[in-house]
């Protein structure tokens, strides 16, 4: 069979073969071809740039065996490669191609030193007598579509367990409904210093402590909303910093290096000076015998054509905050779990497996990202990169409690409770008779309409879950709104979504009460929702 069968041209072959080969070295795809002993004979453009080394280096006086370099690589390659040469087509699953200089005896580009994921085919090509002269081989570079399937199949595992993760905790804060309030009713009715006043008090500790872990499950199934204001990091960072160095202590100095020109971002600052605390203990955890911490603030921009740190990464303006260890490291496998809830390298007790992923949680509510690179012994860098703000600077004001703001409520109230969970209605009647008031509790929305079409002046507040078997509770507010129902409404919830705060203030005389809370609590969001609905602040 002539070279040229399977060549269809319309000019003879002396005018288009200069052409043809022009086409081939010019051609995006990147080609090699190797003789019948494997070596390396010729290579266009597009595999010098795929490897990122010169012409002189790859095809130099000391020729490459390609059979030779996939001996030690990668074994099933050089059968594969093997079967072109005798004569077979054939399409090399993808692998990761990694070539350092000691394999190849010539120097590695860094590009081969790091290695990248390649797509490959690799074909016979003969002689007009039918013999095997050459093998062509197809490279195609596939990391980054790698890249975002991995991000994909990450993003839905952590899609899953963010899913967990809130239903876990919405279910954790109707339980802990009834201890709160029922641990606050018996410690008001116990003697200070009493033994039994203790014991209850001890029982509200541990609720407490129950709660905050509820709300760390929050933050990673991002339905903890951030409060966002635009801050001023240049100025922030120093002052984090300063708190940062307490807790780290001396034996890991802390090192700050911000860039004086660093953009402003949008974000909740407790949100973001918890991220820096976790990622500054991990990092401190990680050096047990000592060492230094370092926080490093620069801008950066990536551009459309640019590589990013995450192949799901828009391009655009961000802040990059680092946080350098010098510490243990971490295998490919480890660091590819360190965002999951409940997974930690620590020994039992020291740690819950809950920092990084609340840390996750609260970059990826910022609509920002973060990266983990490391290597074992070699120290880890956790790099977050968060969206350049665009909005001019604003003042975080510390919000008061709401219980020195609101006046007592005078007057016993009549209140409609409407919760699905029998333990909270249970408790919320209980308390509201411990402050003097009276309550009526129905489990859904249908009985509760019945109750307030009857006598439209019946209730003075009405206190509704988010959550009922049958419709939200902020639709039934929707619906009385719509009515012209004009009484307070405390919206019950274990967490409090961007979805739900503004759909709660865009309700008149409607404002949330977080769960689980105990008497003191209610009593102050009952005075503040009477004052609201008042016409008070």
């Amino acid at each position: 069979m002539a070279a040229n069968d399977s060549l269809h041209l319309r000019l003879a072959d002396d005018h288009a073969m200069p052409w043809l080969a022009q086409v081939l070295g010019t051609a995006p795809a990147a080609l090699a071809l190797v003789d019948s002993n494997a070596v390396l004979v010729g290579v266009n453009d597009a595999l010098l740039r795929l490897v990122g080394m010169p012409r002189e280096l790859v095809l130099g006086e000391f020729p490459v065996n390609v059979r030779d370099v996939l001996r030690r690589l990668r074994p099933e390659g050089m059968r594969d490669l093997d079967r072109a040469i005798v004569g077979e087509s054939v399409d090399l699953p993808e692998f990761f191609l990694q070539v350092p200089a000691s394999v190849t005896g010539k120097p590695s580009s860094d590009r081969l030193s790091r290695g990248f994921w390649v797509w490959a085919r690799a074909w016979p090509l003969r002689d007009a007598e039918g013999t095997v002269r050459y093998a062509a081989i197809l490279l195609d570079d596939v990391t980054e579509r790698r890249e975002l399937e991995a991000l994909l199949v990450q993003a839905q595992k952590m899609e899953a367990i963010s899913t967990m993760a809130g239903g876990l905790a919405h279910d954790v804060n109707n339980i802990l409904s009834g201890v709160v309030g029922y641990a606050s009713l018996l410690a008001s009715r116990l003697a200070r210093g009493s033994t039994d006043h203790e014991a209850a008090m001890t029982i509200l500790d541990s609720a407490d402590r129950a709660a905050n872990l509820a709300n760390q499950l929050m933050t990673i199934a991002r339905r903890s909303a951030p409060q966002r204001v635009t801050i001023d990091l240049g100025d922030a960072l120093p002052r984090m910093a300063s708190l940062l160095a307490r807790l780290l202590g001396s034996d890991h100095p802390l090192r700050l290096d911000v860039a004086p020109d660093l953009a402003d971002v949008d974000g909740d600052r407790p949100m973001l000076e918890q991220v820096l605390t976790n990622l500054c203990l991990n990092a401190r955890d990680s050096m047990p015998e000592g060492g230094p911490v370092s926080i490093r603030a620069r801008n950066r921009r990536f551009g459309s054509g640019e590589r990013r740190p995450l192949a799901n990464m828009p391009s655009g303006e961000y802040v990059q905050l680092d946080v350098v260890d010098q510490g243990v490291g971490m295998t490919p496998e480890v660091a590819a779990r360190i965002f999951e809830p409940f997974f930690t390298t620590k020994p039992m007790g020291p740690g819950t497996g809950l920092g990084l992923a609340v840390v996750h949680g609260i970059v990826k509510a910022h609509r920002g990202f973060i990266v983990a690179v490391s290597r074992p012994e070699q120290g880890s860098v956790f790099s977050v990169y968060l969206p350049r703000s665009r909005q001019a600077p604003t003042v975080s004001v510390a919000p008061v409690a709401a219980s020195v703001l609101q006046p007592e409520v005078i007057g016993p109230l009549s209140v409609l409770v409407i919760d699905d969970e029998a333990i909270v209605r249970r408790v919320l009647t209980e308390m509201l008779a411990r402050l003097g008031h009276q309550a009526v509790a129905v489990d859904g929305m249908e009985p509760a309409m019945d109750l307030l079409m009857r006598d439209r002046s019946r209730f003075d507040v009405l206190i509704v879950d988010v959550f009922l078997p049958e419709k939200s509770g902020l639709e039934l507010v929707e619906a009385l709104r719509r009515a012209e129902f004009d009484l307070p409404v405390l919206v019950c919830t274990g967490y409090t979504s961007p979805e739900v705060q503004a759909r709660v203030q865009a309700l008149p005389g409607t404002l949330i009460l977080p769960k689980p809370f105990n008497v003191d609590v209610l009593k102050a969001a009952l005075a503040r929702i009477i004052s609201y609905a008042q016409g008070g602040s």
